[in-house]
């Protein structure tokens, strides 16, 4: 089973400053997950390559296989920004993503995007 850290400042606190890095490790056991270590391997490498330019990740599989739950303890550990679209208009999408960017930044005003 691989420990998937609930959040950054959780791991945090855990480690007494350890970081990010130690939760990659699995060495807190948060959330247990079953036979997912080498994706989550694969994921928290990713997430950590230094790479001087922007990168592609490609999440692929058949539905209802965890994807989305190794996506969101993926962010949930480094801090990031997840948002997953529903079905529904493109302007109602733009909406609802640009509330989600502006509570995940602390803006009191969402982004209004274009259609």
């Amino acid at each position: 089973m691989t420990a998937i850290p609930r959040s950054r400042e959780a791991v945090q606190e855990q480690h007494a400053g350890g970081g990010v890095d130690d939760a990659f490790r699995g060495r807190d056991q948060i959330v247990e997950m079953f036979d997912r270590d080498f994706e989550w391997a694969e994921l928290s490498r990713f997430a950590t390559y230094a790479a001087p330019q922007a990168t592609l990740g490609v999440i692929s599989g058949r539905r209802r296989q965890g994807k989305t739950f190794l996506l969101d303890a993926l962010t949930s550990a480094t801090g990031g920004f997840m948002f997953t679209v529903t079905e529904t208009t493109e302007a109602d999408a733009l909406r609802q993503f640009g509330g989600a960017l502006a509570a995940y930044l602390g803006e009191p005003v969402p982004f209004r995007f274009a259609n």
